[in-house]
C-alpha cells in the first residue's frame, strides 16, 4: 500500500514540475515563448537551449515571469520578453544567426509579466487621466512593436532583394564588380 502511494506522489510531483517549465519553440527566424510564473533564468536556459546560443545575465536579476510571445521575430521576441532592460544581441558575422544574449542591467519592472513597480501617483490625478495614460502607454508599446517587426521584415526583404539580383546577374552572365 505505501509502495503504490509513493508511486502515486512520485508521477503527481514529476507532472507538476514538468508543467511549470517554460515553452519555447525556434524555428528560424521566429521565436516562440511561453512561461508561467517562470524565474528568467529558467526561461533564458530554455531558449538558450531551444536556440543553442549563450546567454549571460547579471547576478541577482532574477525575477519571476509571465509572458506569452508565438511565433515572432527574434528581436521582437526578446524585447516582449526583455522590455526596457539593458541587453544586447550577438549575432554570426552575416547577421543571419543570433549565437548570444547578454543582459546588461534592468530591473524587475522591465521584463514580461513581472510585478510592475508601484511608483507614486500625484493626489489630484483622476481615474480617467490614468487610463488615458495607460492607453497611451500600450498603444505606444504596439507601435515600438510593429516598428521592430516592420524592421525585421524591411532587413530580410532586402537580404531577399540582394540574393534576387545576384542570381539575376548570375544567369545574365554579368559581373556586378564593373
Amino acid at each position: 500500500m505505501r509502495t503504490l502511494w509513493a508511486i502515486q506522489l512520485a508521477v503527481l510531483m514529476s507532472i507538476a514540475m514538468g508543467s511549470s517549465a517554460a515553452e519555447v519553440a525556434y524555428q528560424h527566424p521566429n521565436l516562440t515563448i511561453v512561461a508561467k510564473d517562470e524565474t528568467l533564468d529558467s526561461v533564458l536556459r530554455s531558449v538558450s537551449k531551444a536556440m543553442q546560443i549563450e546567454v549571460k545575465t547579471p547576478a541577482g536579476l532574477n525575477p519571476v515571469i509571465n509572458c506569452d510571445i508565438r511565433n515572432q521575430p527574434i528581436k521582437l521576441a526578446f524585447k516582449k520578453l526583455l522590455g526596457d532592460m539593458s541587453y544586447s544581441l550577438a549575432w554570426q558575422d552575416d547577421g543571419e544567426r543570433l549565437v548570444g544574449v547578454t543582459i546588461l542591467a534592468g530591473t524587475t519592472g522591465s521584463v514580461a509579466g513581472a510585478a510592475a513597480e508601484s511608483s507614486p501617483t500625484p493626489v489630484d490625478a483622476s481615474a480617467a487621466d490614468a487610463g488615458r495614460q495607460a492607453r497611451e502607454a500600450e498603444v505606444e508599446l504596439q507601435r515600438q512593436e510593429e516598428a521592430i517587426a516592420h524592421e525585421a521584415r524591411m532587413e530580410e526583404q532586402a537580404m531577399q532583394n540582394e540574393a534576387d539580383m545576384a542570381e539575376y546577374f548570375q544567369s545574365q552572365g554579368i559581373d556586378p564588380g564593373q
